[in-house]
């Protein structure tokens, strides 16, 4: 499984997006949604915010501020 790191949402200014889902893992093949916080947008680097769990690496997405 992935785990979903607190501290790396922080750093890239993002969250879960199911907020009733606190679940801070995922399993392999499991799709992940995040939304930028408040006064953030996606960063053009990253291309989505919905990303899946591959073998235990999970690809986060970036969001930088407005």
């Amino acid at each position: 499984p992935c785990v979903i790191s607190r501290e790396i949402m922080e750093n890239y200014n993002i969250a879960l997006r199911w907020t009733a889902k606190q679940k801070l893992y995922s399993r392999t093949g499991e799709s992940v949604e995040f939304v930028c916080k408040r006064g953030y947008r996606l960063s053009s680097r990253s291309h989505t915010l919905l990303t899946t769990c591959w073998d235990g690496k999970l690809e986060y997405p970036t969001c930088a501020k407005r």
